[in-house]
């Protein structure tokens, strides 16, 4: 196994549009047969069944395992920003060894400034060159960091902004009856949809692939409403260039070994 880059995100409908992106975007494919297919430091990784307790079990929302030539991606959401950017994403990565690891959250109004803050504070001691760390920039070193504040690593929103930019780009007539739909439902409950207007166009389009189904799960049937094309124009030439330096094994230093961890 020549590469493995581990991406963390907050949702599971974040996992899979960054997961439609590499494929849609960036010529990655779904790994065949995970399990069992994945080298061993990444199948290592795989969630396990935990006990609940009313004596039943759970498991965690399953990653996406993705692969081109001899590189992997795994694509992971941890549920939240206080997760990714928590004590949560740093045990998990004590258990693990990637080569590269890309941190996704949202601006939402904390401020760009303040989440690359967070980050650095929270990574920098098991990673020494996270402290180097900045908006929409990977870091050379083992392993290799990069950290994507959405939507754009200047301005304050979250990733939903650009889901919906490709639906519109690719079914605007359908995104156009999903925002008369939810400025209805606005009129009937002023107030309720504010924060989360963007989130409940989607939630509305989504109907559409996957009726009564998730967010998440409509992403992935409809590929992120993302083609080629998208990907070599703004505002997704930017977020895919930011995936190809998180992947690229030439990112790394052959000189920088375990001794980079703080």
């Amino acid at each position: 196994m020549k590469s493995w880059t581990l991406i963390l995100c907050e949702g599971a409908h974040d996992q899979k549009f960054i997961a439609a992106l590499l494929k849609m975007c960036a010529g990655w494919h779904s790994a065949d047969g995970v399990p069992d297919s994945l080298p061993e430091p990444i199948a290592a990784t795989y969630p396990k069944p935990k006990p609940t307790q009313s004596g039943g079990f759970r498991i965690d929302n399953l990653p996406d395992f993705l692969c081109k030539d001899d590189r992997y991606v795994t694509v992971r959401n941890l549920g939240g920003v206080e997760r990714v950017l928590g004590q949560i994403a740093i045990d998990f990565l004590e258990t693990a060894n990637p080569n590269g690891v890309g941190v996704f959250v949202d601006a939402n109004d904390a401020g760009i400034n303040r989440r690359v803050l967070s980050f650095r504070n929270r990574y920098r001691p098991l990673y020494a060159h996270a402290a180097e760390t900045s908006a929409g920039r990977v870091s050379p070193g083992q392993p290799r960091i990069g950290l994507w504040v959405a939507p754009d690593n200047v301005n304050n929103g979250h990733l939903d902004e650009l889901v919906l930019t490709a639906a519109r780009r690719s079914k605007r007539k359908r995104v156009e009856r999903g925002e008369r739909f939810i400025t209805s439902i606005e009129r009937a409950e002023p107030g309720q949809l504010t924060k989360h207007r963007t989130k409940a166009i989607l939630g509305a389009i989504a109907q559409v692939e996957v009726p009564g189904g998730s967010l998440a799960v409509a992403i992935e049937r409809a590929g992120g409403w993302l083609d080629p094309n998208m990907g070599r124009r703004a505002p997704f030439k930017s977020i895919v260039q930011f995936l190809e330096d998180l992947t690229s094994a030439a990112m790394g230093s052959s000189d920088q070994r375990e001794g980079d961890r703080g």
